[in-house]
């Protein structure tokens, strides 16, 4: 910038990025007006003194370029400066305030940290609820369906097994129809360790291949296994359980009052309609 002479106030530009231009093109402006009544006052005629203003100055496009290039690095670097300043203060004031009044300070940090935590909890229940897809193929295209009682003031009910039935005979705007229990059951499970409770969750034919979710292991329930003692179990029941044993393909659980052979293993975090389970046993519409 030293081929241009005599810009001493542009560096008084406002720190303001909107200004910039606006600031350059009157600075230069002044810049060609002083030089040019400089060289009148020298004897000058006034059209040639404006050409060697002009002349010396260099070329103006080019000129209010650079300038404005410069500006605004000057005003993101004092806004940057500024900023830091103010946050300093606001920390010095912040703590002094503190060190004032400490059981206030507490209090209010206690109050604050159980406000944010429940905010943070309940948007994360609304955010899995409502925001986030569902985890399975296709999730736009799911429905569930309800019955609803004549003269009830229950909106929302479970489908009897005959009602699921003819649903899936008489298809018009579905693709497809799979049953399941709309909850999970307690079943009594037995090994070298002892009995222990698990949850299992009963799903019909097709439930897994209409949410185009595959076995992490194995394979899962088809149609032929609905009146078989078959399981499938969840990634986490395997891991806690069985210790994530790769050879679970086909060994024997007890349950009572009957055994299930184990035919498939699910992906992890993989949660159905009725909620967390670890297990998956057939459902049999037909008993």
């Amino acid at each position: 910038m030293s081929r241009i002479p005599g810009i001493r106030r542009f560096f008084r530009l406002p720190a303001n990025e909107g200004r910039v231009t606006g600031e350059v093109q009157d600075e230069i402006a002044f810049h060609l007006d002083e030089r040019t009544r400089l060289l009148i006052a020298r004897g000058m005629d006034p059209a040639a003194a404006r050409a060697e203003a002009l002349r010396e100055f260099g070329d103006v496009s080019e000129a209010e370029v650079e300038l404005q290039t410069i500006a605004r690095r000057r005003v993101r670097h004092t806004r940057r400066a500024n900023w830091w300043s103010d946050l300093r203060q606001d920390v010095r004031y912040g703590v002094r305030s503190a060190l004032r009044a400490p059981l206030f300070s507490l209090l209010a940090i206690v109050t604050l940290a159980l406000g944010i935590g429940a905010n943070a909890a309940v948007f994360g229940v609304v955010k899995s609820v409502l925001l986030d897809s569902l985890p399975y193929g296709d999730a736009g295209r799911l429905v569930r369906i309800f019955a609803q009682f004549e003269q009830s003031p229950i909106e929302r009910s479970s489908v009897s097994p005959g009602a699921a039935t003819d649903i899936g005979e008489r298809l018009r705007s579905l693709s497809a129809v799979t049953p399941f229990n709309f909850s999970t059951i307690d079943v009594a499970f037995r090994d070298e360790a002892g009995p222990r409770l698990l949850s299992a969750a009963l799903v019909g034919e097709g439930f897994f291949s209409t949410l185009q979710v595959p076995a992490a292991l194995g394979r899962t329930l088809t149609p032929s296994d609905a009146s078989q003692p078959v399981a499938m179990l969840s990634h986490a029941a395997w891991q806690r359980e069985f210790g994530g044993d790769p050879q679970i393909i086909g060994r024997p659980l007890l349950f009572e009052p009957a055994s299930y052979e184990v035919v498939g293993v699910m992906p992890r975090g993989f949660v159905g309609p009725m909620g967390e389970a670890d297990l998956f046993l057939p459902l049999d519409l037909t008993t």
